[in-house]
């Protein structure tokens, strides 16, 4: 009987058969292999520290009003914590566990692309002298550069 597009209607001849998959201990476990292969072959994509400290920084002066000059924080009332540029790189550093190394190479980044965009020598200059879009341009920049050149700026 030729194949009629009914999936019913077809049958195997008795001699083409396939295996029982399904029922085959020696199937399963070869399948289990590859699949396990395949998940440990899977690039596990990490993202550096220093990076993850400028992400939450960021984070930490989402809204305007979490953000301040003149104060690295300041809360009001204890209802809303502010920080400035580098009062978030540090309090992200805290919450994320970081050590002081990936705090200094969040820190030097974010310091020379302050320098090139406003002729200041710091990040709180930066911060005290900019508006706050300005300020978060610059984290936005900091996220950009090694996406962009896919280099890090630093050794390990």
């Amino acid at each position: 009987m030729p194949f009629d597009g009914d999936l019913n209607s077809f049958k195997y001849p008795s001699a083409a058969k396939p295996p029982s998959v399904a029922k085959s201990s020696l199937a399963r476990s070869s399948w289990r292999k590859i699949l396990n292969f395949l998940r440990e072959a899977q690039p596990s994509i990490e993202i550096p520290m220093y990076r993850q400290i400028i992400t939450e920084a960021r984070s930490l002066i989402a809204t305007e009003e979490q953000w301040i000059k003149g104060h690295y924080q300041s809360s009001d009332d204890g209802r809303i914590t502010r920080y400035c540029a580098v009062g978030a790189l540090r309090e992200a550093r805290l919450r994320l566990g970081a050590s002081h190394k990936d705090y200094g190479h969040a820190h030097a980044l974010m310091t020379k692309l302050a320098m090139v965009r406003m002729k200041v020598t710091s990040i709180e200059a930066f911060n005290d002298r900019a508006s706050y879009t300005e300020v978060l341009r610059l984290f936005d920049a900091a996220l950009r550069v090694r996406a962009r050149t896919g280099l890090s700026l630093f050794s390990r």
